[in-house]
């Protein structure tokens, strides 16, 4: 996911869910926008290993803040139990 403002990349988010998905990302014709490092995905959608997975910001030091370092793998964790939310949801402590 890549979040631009004004046609600048102003945030992005890159994932991974084995070694293949890892290569692909760093040896595509087409370059992906990635921050750092992907964050590890499980969430494949193989036959048997396909897991109900979200991925989530990480909380600051701030109140409602989210991390954001400039690195996937830094600023994101996987959260195993799928937590959907949107606008009209509570905020995240």
């Amino acid at each position: 996911m890549v979040l631009k403002h004004g046609g600048a990349v102003v945030d992005a988010l890159c994932s991974q869910c084995d070694a293949a998905t890892q290569t692909a990302l760093t040896t595509c014709s087409t370059a992906y926008t990635c921050e750092g490092a992907p964050v590890v995905n499980p969430h494949d959608n193989g036959t048997g290993t396909n897991a109900d997975a979200s991925l989530e910001r990480k909380p600051s030091s701030a109140f409602g803040k989210r991390q954001d370092t400039g690195d996937s793998a830094a600023d994101f964790t996987t959260n195993m139990t799928a937590t959907p939310r949107n606008l009209a949801s509570p905020p995240a402590p």
